[in-house]
Order: structure tokens, then sequence, then C-alpha cells
């Protein structure tokens, strides 16, 4: 049974951008996916969560219980070797500014007055 040299996963068939690699975009991946997604086993995956971190091949990961971790969609994009694709902006509070703009905005009612309550 030949094994693979360590981090060889991925050498011959690296996607260029999100779009080549097909997955589903979301902020946090569990190993499981992550290990489907660099067709790997899922206790290679831990075994790089756990590696040092000057490990080149180290997967960084949030612990979100004991047993529980999430891999970040930047980590996984730098894991596979895809250059995020980073937007800079002289306007720090455009983020902001476009979730204030698709916010519904509820009706007030300036004439209410609240009741006092008898004691």
């Amino acid at each position: 049974m030949a094994t693979e040299p360590r981090g060889t996963f991925l050498l011959d068939r690296r996607p260029r951008s999100v779009e080549e690699l097909g997955i589903e975009r979301k902020p946090f991946y569990t190993p499981g996916e992550v290990a489907k997604i660099l067709d790997v086993s899922d206790q290679k995956v831990l075994d790089r969560i756990h590696a040092p971190i000057d490990d080149p091949f180290h997967i960084y990961a949030v612990v979100v219980g004991p047993r529980i971790y999430r891999i970040p969609f930047g980590a996984l994009l730098q894991l596979i070797g895809i250059t995020p694709q980073v937007r800079v902006s002289d306007r720090p509070n455009l983020i902001a500014d476009g979730i204030r703009d698709e916010l519904p905005t509820a009706p007030r009612s300036e004439n209410v007055r609240r009741k006092k309550p008898v004691r």
C-alpha cells in the first residue's frame, strides 16, 4: 500500500478560482466537508488542524466546542492555493451602508403614547 507524500493533495488538479472549485460558498466548513473537497480522509483534516502552526500544511480552524471545529472559507482557499480577491476601498463604512439600505424600515407612529402602569 503506497502512501502519498505529506501534502500532495490537489497538486495536479488545483483550481484557480472559487468557481472552478465548484463548492457552495459559505462562511465556515466542517472538517468532513473540507475532506470531501480535498479528497482526503476526515482524520487527515483533523491531523492537519492539530499540526503545529509553522507546519506548511497546517489548517486554520475555529474551535466551536471541545471536539467541534469549523474551517473559515478564507482558510480553505488559502489551503487550496486560491488567492483571495481583496477589494480596497476608501469608504470603510461601505458594508454598513449596504446593510442599512437592505433593511426594511417599519413606519413609526409619532403620536403613540405609552400608558402608565396602574399601581
